[in-house]
């Protein structure tokens, strides 16, 4: 069976990607989990997987035969492995092969001659499904994090003393190899502490989700106390080594020693390139994809964060449940434990001190003014009101003297005498007997920009009435044109001639 095509109104790269995974992969696995024999089929393959594991990779037809249909099988079930096993090789999952010194002659038709493979993709399948079924059986399952990371550190450790002991003028390619291979593994024990860490993140999160008793809650509550004691402190502990290692090895100072050790690997390699083809790992990469790992800012810091966020979620949540269940208990033993005292009572006992102390909180007095006699009292008249009263404003403003400071004066004037002290400064504040232009004022700083052009707007606009009166100026058109120039910027207008009003 073919795989499909990539189709073109999804030509991206994931779906690229997912044409080129599917490519050499037996997608007839599909019609085998479909198909009504399924059950036959995949115990067929569990054979295949239990004489594998025995390192026979291609049984006899009479061995496998036992092993899936039994010793003492009927003829009707043999008949039934036979068709089993001509459909598991019309799919290609399964392939045979005579054993030619078993041959007696020419018209000799007996299956005992047969041996059969199983293809790869097979097995591999059949292995998920055992995997996916034991984790099924043991959800919990079991941390390897800690593990891994020991692991992890002693690898490194392992790696650097044969890093060390590596000659760059004498190379040896066994030793070359030997590293790079633990290299490699380095790599893959990074994506299974990311995927562990993953894995426990959700177990501890479906702890909050479950059901427990009171026993089984103080335990998991007993033992998340624990892991939350020794987690941080422990990881921390191996991370920081873990990454002293690393730093020691993508030291720039062994870069020639890491490319003598490819080389010399790789020319090993090149010797085997049809009977074992070897990949040759990129310890560079590698190595800076698990120093960023591993880092203070790291991947592992974040999942470890997170990690630690749920168990103390999920400690908290476990710990109330835990209390509200201890005080369901001690309120059904209160009751049970009366109940226990009503049965011991005789036929004719009548508890009233039993029955005075329950009804007593129903019958309490709850008046402070009981009168003798058992009256009640006078039931107290309600609070008048008070919400019509009209209350005094306090005066937060306090009255001024005249003369004790200046008059207040508005925001259009402090503008006005602001712009009439920058006139005075730059030299455009006319008095009476001369009048000056507007563009011979000494300018000093960008900021006279916005001051000129409020100037010229209050001298222009309104037949120049607001300079009249609060400036006591007053323009005139001039036919020349100016230009202000103040550092690198430059303001072009009509000239005025300032005077002063008379």
């Amino acid at each position: 069976m073919e795989a499909p095509a990539a189709s073109a109104a999804l030509a991206s790269p994931l779906v690229a990607e997912a044409a080129e995974l599917l490519a050499p992969r037996t997608l007839s696995l599909g019609n085998l989990i479909a198909s009504e024999r399924a059950v036959e089929y995949v115990a067929i393959l569990r054979a295949f997987v239990a004489f594998r594991s025995r390192h026979e990779g291609e049984p006899l037809h009479e061995d496998l035969e036992d092993a899936v249909c039994g010793e003492d099988a009927t003829s009707a079930a043999r008949t039934a492995f036979k068709a089993d096993m001509r459909r598991l090789k019309e799919w290609g999952i399964v392939f045979e092969r005579i054993e030619k010194e078993r041959l007696r002659g020419y018209r000799d038709v007996r299956r005992t001659k047969y041996r059969y493979r199983a293809c790869d993709d097979a097995i591999a399948f059949v292995e998920w499904l055992a995997r996916r079924r034991e984790a099924d059986r043991n959800p919990g399952g079991a941390d390897e994090t800690g593990n891994l990371l020991d692991i992890q550190r002693s690898l490194l450790a392992e790696l650097l003393r044969m890093f060390k002991k590596f000659d760059p003028r004498r190379p040896d390619a066994d030793l070359a190899g030997d590293i790079l291979y633990r290299v490699d593994r380095m790599g893959r024990n990074v994506a299974a502490t990311v995927k562990s860490l993953g894995e426990l993140n959700l177990r501890l999160l479906s702890f909050g989700a479950a059901e427990f008793g009171v026993d089984e809650a103080k335990s998991v509550v007993r033992e998340l106390g624990v892991f939350l004691e020794r987690f941080g402190r422990r990881f921390n502990e191996m991370r920081e080594d873990i990454l002293r290692s690393i730093a020691e090895l993508r030291r720039s100072a062994h870069a020639a020693r890491w490319r003598s050790c490819v080389e010399a690997f790789g020319e090993e390699a090149r010797k085997f390139k049809y009977i074992a083809a070897v990949r040759i790992p990129d310890a560079s990469a590698l190595l800076a994809d698990a120093e960023a790992f591993y880092a203070a800012g790291g991947t592992l810091i974040g999942l470890m964060s997170r990690v630690g966020n749920s168990a103390r979620k999920v400690w908290g949540r476990l710990n109330a449940r835990l209390r509200e269940l201890e005080r369901r208990n001690h309120r059904l033993e209160d009751i049970g434990a009366r109940l226990a005292e009503l049965v011991r009572l005789g036929a004719d006992d009548v508890p009233h001190a039993w029955f005075a102390s329950l009804f007593e909180a129903a019958v309490m007095h709850g008046d402070a003014q009981v009168r003798s006699g058992g009256e009640k009292a006078i039931a107290p008249k309600p609070k008048k009101s008070s919400h019509n009263l009209v209350r005094r404003l306090p005066d937060w403003i306090v009255p001024r003297k005249v003369g004790d400071k200046p008059d207040v004066v508005s925001c259009a004037e402090a503008r006005a005498m602001e712009l009439k002290e920058w006139m005075r400064l730059r030299g455009i504040l006319p008095d009476a007997n001369a009048p000056v232009r507007l563009s011979s004022g000494a300018w000093k700083e960008f900021g006279d920009f916005p001051n000129l052009m409020r100037l010229i707007e209050s001298l222009r606009l309104g037949s120049g009435e607001k300079t009249r009166a609060v400036l006591g100026v007053n323009a005139e058109k001039s036919s020349e044109s100016a230009t202000v120039e103040i550092d690198s910027s430059r303001l072009l207008f009509e000239d005025l001639v300032i005077g002063k009003v008379q």
